[in-house]
């Protein structure tokens, strides 16, 4: 039977191409500026799998003409409509009662046409305007038709063809066979939009538009009906293409890292922009759901290329996101020797792309390459995977045509030190919390139970104890914060610098006389280095939490990150100069341990962006450029300040929901739960290294 379907399918395929072979060949003679428009309109003739496959390519400014691009944008949302006549029996076996018992007004002319599915306008009996989308007759019969066809040719592809192979090109097709036909039964997608709805219940730069479940079917499809602006449009919101390319590019790191909720059809003409320069998601049927696991490969994959640590990244993604090449029969088999010319080869590939692009990689150009490289040794990508780059693609097609200078590695860089830095947070939010302290880190709770003592007992311990700052003596603070550490380092004589990623941070310091500079430990010698000494003195409170995930931790990711600091440290001190080291640890066991693996996958959920070091990692990273000189462990400590900080949000839950927003003060208040949790329980515990400077 299968057989059947699939000589059926070459049969009718070919005929169609066969029928409109000549006037392409005429086209391409006479006038081929006509031919993308002809193709186009075979694409539709030929089915809505070669449709979608359209909508995929019409964001590609690097991939096809501007003919081509034009006529495939056409598809998005122009395909012709079906027949009014099957588009009533469709709506009369959805609506028993007839539509005028549902609707007021029904707009019998759609208003936008896909693959799948066509819309059209109507208002419901209270006066709400609602958009109907309505399923194409036979939809699912004509999807699985397509299939049958693709599946014989992609097969017989991988014959010959290593990047098909490497793409593991019938995974993917599976995969969105899986996907297209999950689109044919709309009550599947209305509750694709309950959960988007839910998880971006308080985003404001992403409006979800109400679904009304209760008159839709698996035919019919019932939403809000929402003004907005289509994304080629873009240019009558008065915002500038930088600033929606950010936005756009935010909401596909929160799927992909933050959520796994991820929408796998995201081109021009399945969401919008309304006046507020929000994004609207109008098409939820395609929506795939990235386990945490998944994700975990994909950022760390991902960032370990955006912090240049490219030999990493290169065996990451070849033990991670590659496997064995499976054929028919059986899994071909890997050499070493496989395995090392793969590796040299990707490395070329990541290194080369990065100094051809002067650091502003083409995440298509990138991804076509390794698939090479995959093909040639024996190797595919993952199942699972495919989509995912494909829409990173796709999207990438799309934000390059908002911002031709946009650059997906240094945002995504700058958002996750911002996010993790709360720089996102309302300044009047930060003091409601953080009160006269100014500081989120922990405070030092000798002798007393009041906060402000605590933390002025902490800069006493650190300036005094642990750093014995003199008089004459340069000092610099990584994430000065408030700059209260810094103006008790200015008591005792010593010339000092804060850094800051905060602009808010950086004024109130200037404003207290502290000098102050606008950047990361990362960019300080390209950004100002130049213009400082080196320093006697460098303090850094809770900030190697921040270094990476917990699995990018158990990878090796943050050692290697360490590594980096631990050496730039030593090169911005004189001979002899002291660190002062106040961090979140775990223990290795915690990491290592089979026996806690449910303990430490709940604190990935929990805590997916945060990775925690080891004393261990420490030492290791200080070895030859540092002596540890004392090595606190104040864990005891933890707990009382997080008392203090949830004492803060809840005394002003109100006025904080009021000034930030409310999805950004749940995710803090998260966080700190979480922190609090596995402090008590003592998997997170507090120590204060001091460092001295060797050579």
């Amino acid at each position: 039977m299968q057989f059947l379907r699939t000589l059926f399918s070459v049969i009718i395929t070919t005929l169609v191409l066969l029928i409109h072979l000549p006037a392409m060949l005429l086209l391409y003679l006479f006038r081929r500026r006509a031919l993308a428009a002809f193709v186009g309109h075979l694409l539709v003739r030929l089915g809505p799998v070669y449709i979608k496959l359209a909508q995929v390519l019409s964001t590609r400014q690097d991939v096809l003409s501007p003919d081509y691009l034009a006529a495939f944008a056409q598809l998005r949302e122009q395909v012709p409509p079906e027949n009014p006549a099957a588009i009533r029996r469709i709506l009369d076996a959805a609506y028993p009662d007839g539509i005028d018992s549902v609707f007021s007004q029904f707009d019998h002319e759609s208003i936008a046409a896909g693959s799948v599915a066509q819309v059209h306008r109507a208002t419901l009996k209270d006066g709400t305007s609602v958009a109907v989308k309505i399923l194409r007759p036979n939809v699912r019969r004509r999807i699985e038709g397509n299939f049958h066809l693709i599946f014989f040719l992609v097969r017989s592809g991988a014959l010959f063809s290593r990047n098909l192979r490497a793409a593991n090109i019938v995974g993917m097709i599976a995969e969105l066979q899986g996907l297209l036909l999950s689109q044919t039964d709309l009550t599947d997608e209305g509750n694709n939009f309950l959960r988007f709805a839910e998880a971006y219940r308080e985003d404001r730069d992403v409006v979800i538009p109400q679904v009304y479940m209760a008159i839709s079917s698996s035919n019919v499809l019932v939403t809000e009906f929402v003004e907005a602006t289509h994304p080629d449009n873009y240019a009558t919101l008065g915002v500038d293409g930088a600033t929606l390319a950010k936005r756009l590019d935010g909401l596909l790191d929160t799927m992909i890292f933050i959520r796994g909720l991820f929408h796998a059809d995201l081109h021009p003409g399945n969401f919008f922009w309304n006046a507020d320069a929000q994004i609207v998601l109008i098409d939820l049927g395609l929506v795939h759901d990235i386990p945490q696991i998944d994700r975990n490969h994909i950022i760390t994959f991902y960032y370990s290329i955006i912090d240049g640590y490219y030999e990493f990244a290169t065996e990451y993604f070849l033990d991670y996101l590659a496997c064995p090449r499976a054929t028919a029969t059986e899994t071909e088999t890997v050499t070493k020797e496989d395995r090392e010319h793969a590796f040299r080869s990707a490395f070329t590939v990541i290194d080369e792309q990065y100094r051809l692009t002067n650091g502003h990689p083409k995440f298509a150009v990138m991804f076509n390459q390794l698939l090479g490289v995959l093909a040639r040794h024996k190797l595919e990508l993952r199942a699972g995977y495919t989509n995912i780059f494909l829409t990173l693609i796709t999207v990438e097609g799309y934000l390059y045509s908002l911002d031709p200078n946009f650059d997906m590695v240094e945002n995504a860089r700058r958002k996750r030190i911002e996010d993790n830095e709360y720089t996102s947070v309302p300044e009047e939010a930060m003091n409601l919390v953080l009160g006269e302290s100014g500081t989120y880190s922990t405070a030092y709770f000798k002798d007393t139970d009041n906060i402000n003592e605590a933390y002025a007992k902490r800069n006493q311990f650190l300036l005094d104890d642990c750093l014995q700052v003199e008089t004459g003596k340069r000092m610099l603070d990584i994430g000065c914060g408030r700059g209260h550490l810094l103006l008790e380092a200015k008591k005792r004589g010593a010339d000092i610098l804060g850094i800051t990623i905060s602009p808010y941070e950086q004024q109130v310091c200037t404003d207290k006389g502290i000098e102050v500079v606008h950047t990361s430990w990362e960019d300080f010698e390209e950004d100002h280095g130049d213009r400082y000494a080196r320093h006697d003195y460098i303090s850094i409170v809770e900030v190697l939490s921040h270094l990476g995930s917990l699995h990018e931790n158990r990878v090796g990711l943050v050692a290697k990150r360490l590594d980096r600091l631990i050496a730039w440290l030593h090169k911005r001190l004189v001979p002899g100069g002291k660190v002062y080291l106040q961090e979140l640890t775990i223990d290795y066991d915690f990491l290592t341990n089979p026996q806690r693996e449910a303990d430490y996958q709940r604190l990935t959920e929990d805590l997916p962006w945060v990775g925690f070091t080891m004393l261990e990692q420490i030492e290791t990273a200080a070895d030859e450029r540092f002596r540890i000189t004392a090595c606190h462990d104040h864990s005891a400590d933890l707990v009382p300040t997080y008392d203090y900080f949830l004492g803060q949000i809840d005394h002003h839950d109100e006025k904080l929901r009021q000034i930030m927003r409310p999805d950004m003060l749940d995710m803090v208040r998260k966080e700190i739960v979480a922190y609090r949790e596995y402090s008590e329980q003592g998997v997170l515990k507090l120590h204060r290294v001091v460092l001295e400077s060797i050579g």
